[in-house]
Parts: C-alpha cells; structure tokens; sequence
C-alpha cells in the first residue's frame, strides 16, 4: 500500500545516538512493513549527504520523505 504521497523515503544516520538509531529503524521499518507500507530506507554517509539524499528523492518524484 502506498500513502497518498507515494512511497515513503527514510532518511537516517544509523551511526547516530551510538548506534541507538540503527535499533529504531529496524524497528520502525518493521512496523511499516507490517501495515504495507511502501517505504525505502536510504542512509547518510557523510556530513550534509541528508541534504543530498532529499534533494535526489525530490527530483525522483518521492513526496514524503522523513529524516
């Protein structure tokens, strides 16, 4: 399933919290699975690549992006 704005793009930086983030993103992934969603998760590498990720779904043509 698909939300009115198309497929859903994660942002994260699964190095951040000490690793904290990587555990809630299995787990908010899972959850959206389980209520299928479409979603995709694309993760940062560097400083300001979230800025870079955005503006790539964007031209894509993804309107929900969340970070």
């Amino acid at each position: 399933m698909t939300s009115p704005y198309g497929p859903i793009v994660l942002i994260a930086n699964a190095r951040s919290g000490k690793g904290a983030v990587q555990k809630v993103l299995d787990e908010v992934t899972e959850a959206l699975t389980r209520r299928e969603l479409e979603h995709e998760v694309r993760v940062t590498e560097y400083a300001g690549h979230a800025t870079v990720i955005a503006r790539q779904a964007l031209d894509e043509g993804r309107r929900f992006l969340v970070a």
